[in-house]
């Protein structure tokens, strides 16, 4: 068929309707406007979303919106409970808490103060860490991260809207962690996704500057589906139906479930058990074949704070419901609060409910109901909506509560869509991955229970086991050697770390583990061996330079031990047993300033260590004779 040919003057009409085709109108402001916003939207997103802005801009710019966008940042410049620079808070702490904590806001910046008052024969004592980054965006509290010797840390203290500085959770329990909670990988994978370092120690974080999360959390890698239509639009290519990414929309139900559950399933015990027992899951995989979560046997009307999932499928709707997803309800870019899906959900599937009866069939009123908030009981001043469904909650006791989890001693169960659901494990393998979530609970004999029916430790390290299935995967085999030599076993446990170094011949944590087995086994050369190869593969780690010291002490080398003593301290300072065990080695060597100083180093870290005092006491009376 010829082309068709416009004569000149409707040529020029034409090209002035295509003209105002695109623009909407014959002013060029609106076409300016939308450019000026496209170009904001870039400013503030992150590298992984600016791609998107030109095709998704309304996407883009209520995703913005988002708690999802900002999970992971700067410390906000003011927030309840921030002092002003210059200004120092009040001090906070606790009955029987040793410690007081107080945010510090000095000239170079942010800092949280540990400080212990003196009495009873102690010095006043205190340090600090500097707070570097923010978990959370904000909306009722966030989590402080601090940084020592390029080590990332979850602060003592957390920001809430509505009380301001409290300690943090942690510091509730017993024993409280302090300054010492690390902050790895596996922590920050649900808060950003730009790749993390895989460091040891996990928590070597250095300089690291993260950002929150962005499309490649749900939709995977994005770069391919940027060019791909970059080309179509520019008519380098042809469009052929596939948009080269991964749409929600075109998943089954669990799939989609799935990518959501990748943060929203926390458990009573979740374990990672991809390379390193670090995160894996990629969107389009299948969860439960790189992670284990296991939840309450018998649910209770107490839950965690990331407990969307596990609290969903109780529900009579989820259940009833094949093609449910967290879709049905909630459209992932949106705030909540501006979520028109959300609004609309409940009387979309229920549209006759309280028809007839009076009653307030407004959206707040169907979730005040039937999925109230509550406090979980491992946050502060936070109220969540509970997502198990029910047409009677039982009523909140309105208790603000810290506690442990107590669920595994009680009884768990490995997480499934629904119960008719086929398990990706074996029995056998359930009943091993029980056990390492006795483990996670310090329940090692109970773990060794559940693992009875594993092959022999070493067999795959002498070739006499094939792996296959959770036997291929190495956590498995680091967990049992943990537990073994916890049960006072640790010939079977270097063979178990053999096995898991069969699978993983670089895992840190298994080659030190042995190391530590071979000096306990007086194999001192050989443990010598491993901490040196240690030493120089990671040479941030000070735990090398820990065991070169206890093995030259036990070679009798007291010159040699107390330079590795020394280097360790440099690569990490707080370490007040090491500076104790440092004391005693110069005292040894007869260095009486030297160990008094590396004495009175571990009684400022740590005044609670049993004897410190009484020895740097004995130190300061010998040392005067």
């Amino acid at each position: 068929m010829a082309p068709v040919r416009f004569p000149p003057v409707l040529a020029s009409v034409a090209l002035t309707l295509a003209v105002l085709a695109c623009s909407g109108s014959g002013d060029p402001a609106p076409q300016r406007d939308e450019a000026a916003r496209r170009a904001g939207l870039r400013a503030r997103a992150a590298p992984g979303v600016q791609g998107c802005v030109d095709c998704h801009a309304d996407v883009v710019e209520a995703f913005l919106e988002s708690g999802m966008a900002d999970t992971l940042g700067p410390v906000p410049g003011e927030y309840p409970g921030l002092p002003a620079p210059g200004e120092t808070g009040t001090p906070v702490g606790r009955p029987g808490l040793a410690w007081r904590y107080r945010l510090v806001h000095g000239a170079d910046g942010l800092e949280i103060l540990q400080e212990r008052p003196g009495g009873g024969g102690l010095p006043p004592v205190g340090r600090s860490q500097p707070v570097v980054w923010r978990i959370g965006a904000g909306s009722q509290g966030l989590s402080l991260v601090t940084r020592e010797a390029g080590r990332w840390f979850f602060g003592p203290l957390e920001l809430y809207r509505s009380h301001g500085a409290e300690l943090a959770p942690t510091e509730l329990l017993d024993p409280p962690t302090g300054f010492t909670r690390p902050i790895t990988p596996e922590c920050l994978a649900c808060h950003t996704t730009r790749p993390l370092p895989e460091t040891w120690p996990r928590n070597q974080l250095g300089d690291l500057e993260p950002r929150g999360l962005e499309c490649s959390a749900c939709h995977g890698e994005v770069q391919e589906h940027e060019a791909w239509m970059r080309a179509v639009r520019e008519d380098r290519r042809r469009w052929d139906g596939d948009p080269r990414i991964l749409r929600l929309a075109g998943l089954a139900p669990e799939g989609q479930l799935e990518i959501c559950a990748r943060c929203h399933l926390e458990g009573e015990v979740r374990i990672e058990l991809g390379p390193g027992g670090r995160p894996s899951f990629q969107p389009g995989g299948e969860l439960f074949q790189t992670r284990a979560v296991f939840v309450e046997a018998e649910p209770s009307e107490e839950f965690r704070f990331v407990s969307q999932a596990e609290r969903l499928v109780l529900s009579a709707c989820f259940r009833q419901t094949p093609e449910m997803s967290c879709s049905t309800c909630h459209d992932a870019h949106r705030p909540a609060a501006r979520d028109p899906r959300l609004a609309g959900s409940c009387l979309g599937c229920h549209p006759a409910v309280h028809a007839a009866d009076g009653r307030d069939r407004s959206f707040g009123a169907c979730l005040d109901c039937h999925m109230p908030r509550r406090d979980p009981y491992d946050l502060l001043h936070v109220r969540i909506r509970d997502h198990w469904i029910r047409r009677r909650p039982a009523p909140d006791d309105g208790e603000d509560r810290i506690r442990a989890s107590d669920a595994v001693a009680r009884g768990v169960r490995l997480f499934r869509w629904r119960e008719e659901a086929a398990s990706p494990w074996r029995p056998e393998e359930e009943a091993w991955l029980h056990g390492l979530a006795e483990i996670r609970e310090g329940r090692f004999g109970a773990a060794l229970e559940r693992m009875a029916g594993m092959p022999e430790a070493g067999s795959l390290a002498a070739g006499r086991t094939r792996p296959e299935g959770l036997l291929a995967v190495a956590l498995l085999h680091f967990q049992r050697g943990r537990a073994l030599a916890e049960s006072g076993r640790p010939g079977a446990a270097a063979r178990a770390w053999e096995d898991a170094l069969s699978l993983e011949p670089e895992m840190p944590e298994a080659r030190m583990n042995l190391a530590w087995v071979e000096l306990e086994l007086g194999r001192v050369e050989a443990a010598l061996s491993r901490a040196r190869e240690l030493a120089a593969e990671y040479p941030a780690a000070e735990a090398p330079w820990r065991l070169l010291g206890s093995a030259a002490a036990r070679a009798g080398d007291l010159e040699t031990a107390a330079s590795a003593f020394r280097a360790s301290l440099q690569r990490f300072p707080p370490q007040a047993p090491v500076w104790r065990t440092l004391g005693r080695i110069e005292a040894r060597r007869g260095r009486v300033p030297q160990a008094r100083e590396a004495l009175l180093q571990a009684l400022r870290l740590d005044p609670g260590l049993a004897g410190l005092l009484d020895e740097l006491r004995a130190l300061e009376q010998d040392g005067g004779r």
